[in-house]
């Protein structure tokens, strides 16, 4: 995915087994994050967006944190061990169609509504 293309519109299966549609995400800001439990920047910059998704969420922010590990488990003890409430999923091949390889973590993709202006 380049600067300046438009989003994928991807339903995205979340570890919880629940499934977060595209179109739940129209009209919202949403910030897609790539990370990993192995990744010490991941790890210290997590508590952060879960201060941005508290604050933000009722204003139409959405946070989707992909993981890059290989084990669902591990990834589903790490978020339940800290608490976090935005929507995490595994990396699966719709994303990586949609995004294209990551080649590094965390990256960091936002996107916006037509038309919405950067603050």
């Amino acid at each position: 995915m380049e600067a300046g293309q438009p989003a994928p519109k991807l339903d995205t299966k979340l570890i919880d087994g629940k499934v977060l549609a595209a179109s739940q995400t129209e009209g919202k800001v949403v910030v897609q994050l790539f990370w990993a439990t192995w990744c010490p920047i991941c790890a210290s910059e997590l508590p952060g967006f879960q201060k941005l998704y508290t604050a933000y969420k009722p204003r139409g922010l959405e946070i989707i944190a992909v993981s890059l590990d290989r084990d669902p488990g591990e990834v589903k003890e790490f978020w339940r061990a800290h608490g976090y409430t935005f929507p995490v999923a595994m990396r699966s091949d719709t994303i990586r169609q949609g995004y294209g390889r990551i080649v590094g973590v965390p990256t960091l993709l936002h996107y916006r509504p037509k038309g919405h202006s950067a603050p």
